[in-house]
């Protein structure tokens, strides 16, 4: 490495390090594990301000609760001995609550701590639990949920695989994938990719900013709708379709023998894909479309 090279990743790291040191000053950082005995069927309600959460199925009787804290202190100058207090006392007073059916994760009774503290879930829970997961900002991931999900983040990805039940998936910045769905499904982001692979019920796909690529069987409306990305649907060589497609700007391709309805113009396509069916609704303002 020549002198002006090394001076400058000195200097560089001699920026970042303070920093660096700085984040990790300013947390203090544990974790928690429950088990809980269930009885019943239950409902998971999880909302944590900030992390990351992650739910997967496992025993019909049991769930399993783990979580990762960190506690923001007030300050550079912080009081670590406060910061300690509110990490144990987190720990032995996990915000966890199970009562009339319905399992409660991350609902601090104190709000204040909120803005304190943030808490990263991985939680087991019966294949048959219902879930409903809020992160102000942070990843959301669902697998193997034999039940309806609804999983909303401020800001993060979510991903949602294996679920038999109607699915709502919602991040105001992040990718949305989903995998092998068998209800109906709502995919929200304001800004980001929405990817879905072997999706049987019906489809809503919005996207302010991102592509969109769907594969599957229509049992159902599809509507697809991005401001600005490409669009591509796969469907089985043997699908029976209406279509109604619109780019602004962008290619409409469309790989199966179609009778179109109407005008047709390079923006927008409308007919019937062998003696149609389900109606295939796609819109785009920026971006091509193309259905396999």
């Amino acid at each position: 490495m020549n002198p002006k090279t090394f001076a400058k990743t000195l200097i560089l790291a001699m920026l970042l390090l303070p920093g660096l040191v700085m984040a990790d000053f300013l947390k203090k950082t544990g974790t928690f594990e429950s088990r809980l005995i269930l009885d019943e069927t239950v409902r998971l309600d999880i909302d944590t301000g900030s992390g990351s959460i992650e739910v997967r199925a496992g025993p019909d009787d049991e769930a399993i609760i783990k979580g990762v804290v960190q506690v923001r202190k007030g300050g550079f100058w912080g009081n670590n001995d406060d910061a300690d207090e509110l990490l144990q006392q987190v720990r032995d007073n996990p915000p966890i609550e199970l009562s009339g059916g319905r399992l409660k994760v991350g609902h601090f009774s104190d709000r204040s701590l909120r803005k304190r503290v943030s808490v990263s879930f991985e939680i087991v829970v019966p294949a048959d639990t219902e879930v409903v997961a809020d992160s102000g900002s942070g990843s959301i991931t669902v697998v193997g949920i034999n039940a309806p999900v609804n999983a909303d983040t401020g800001s993060g990805s979510v991903t949602l695989e294996n679920i038999s039940g109607s699915v709502n998936a919602d991040t105001g910045s992040g990718s949305v994938t989903l995998e092998n769905i068998t209800g109906s499904v709502m995919a929200d982001t304001g800004s980001g990719s929405i990817r879905a692979d072997n999706i049987a019920g019906t489809f809503h796909g919005d996207t302010g900013s991102g592509s969109i690529k769907v594969e599957g069987r229509q049992e159902g409306r599809w509507t697809l709708d991005t401001g600005s990305g490409s669009v591509t649907v796969d469907l089985p060589d043997d699908a029976a379709f209406d279509v109604d497609l619109e780019s602004s700007s962008g290619k409409i391709v469309i790989d199966h023998p179609m009778m179109m309805q109407g005008e047709m113009s390079r923006k927008h396509v409308k007919g019937e894909v062998r003696g149609g069916g389900p109606l295939l609704h796609v819109d785009t303002g920026s971006g091509g479309i193309r259905v396999e």
